[in-house]
């Protein structure tokens, strides 16, 4: 979707086969207030008028997309977006339930007890343990720690830099299922974990506090091992 006619070839592959949600990215603005992106595609409309950030709820799962390129693309479109955005997600966090399932913004994580965040950028597949507590900060994509190719981090779990796709599965109000897979190594899996919170699980108020990964195990399915 990112170069404008090119997503008249590939949208013509995707839209009969799967149901999907887009979120921008940085080449959704290409210069023209993310024009393209806006015409394209209808995303839930309970955030704002141009589409970039919305929430729903499929099963027990609570899903939110926000727009990271509202701080990315600040010099050119000033504060409104972004304070109009982190005033929509604050409401929106405070009355969801189950779990919670967010690609983008902190620091609201901890504070209502997000439970899985994906990210995109990379064109490559990186999964973190719990950091929790902790803060790490880069300056975007042209950071040099933020380059796949360096060492990983100890904060990382699994790395592939294969053509692939994550299946989510989503078991029950307790149980995550989360596979990576790769197209180049015939389909196979190449992570695959299990994410399990206690049935005793509180959300908020408990999850903001220094216990917050005492609630939440992550079991990975290849070892049987605490991530």
């Amino acid at each position: 979707m990112a170069y404008m006619y090119f997503d008249d070839k590939f949208g013509t592959l995707r839209l009969d086969l799967v149901p999907y949600m887009v979120i921008a990215g940085n080449h959704e603005d290409d210069g023209k207030n993310f024009t393209d992106y806006q015409e394209r595609f209808w995303m839930p409309h309970n955030g704002y008028g141009d589409n970039q950030f919305y929430s729903f709820d499929l099963g027990p799962v609570h899903w939110i997309g926000v727009s990271t390129e509202y701080y990315g693309y600040y010099y050119l479109y000033g504060e409104a977006p972004v304070l109009t955005q982190y005033a929509w997600l604050k409401n929106d966090l405070a009355i969801r339930t189950g779990w919670l399932d967010m690609p983008g913004l902190e620091p609201l994580y901890l504070q209502q007890g997000m439970d899985l965040s994906f990210w995109g950028h990379e064109h490559s597949y990186e999964r973190f343990y719990p950091i929790a507590d902790k803060q790490f900060w880069n300056d975007g994509c042209h950071t040099p720690y933020a380059q796949f190719a360096d060492p990983a981090w100890p904060f990382s779990a699994a790395r592939v830099n294969d053509y692939g796709y994550t299946i989510l599965t989503v078991q029950n109000s307790t149980h995550l299922h989360l596979e990576q897979i790769s197209i180049e190594k015939g389909e196979t899996a190449v992570d695959d974990i299990w994410i399990v919170k206690d049935p005793a699980h509180v959300h908020s108020e408990a999850l903001s506090t220094r216990e917050l990964y005492n609630l939440i195990e992550i079991k990975d399915s290849e070892n049987n091992g605490r991530a």
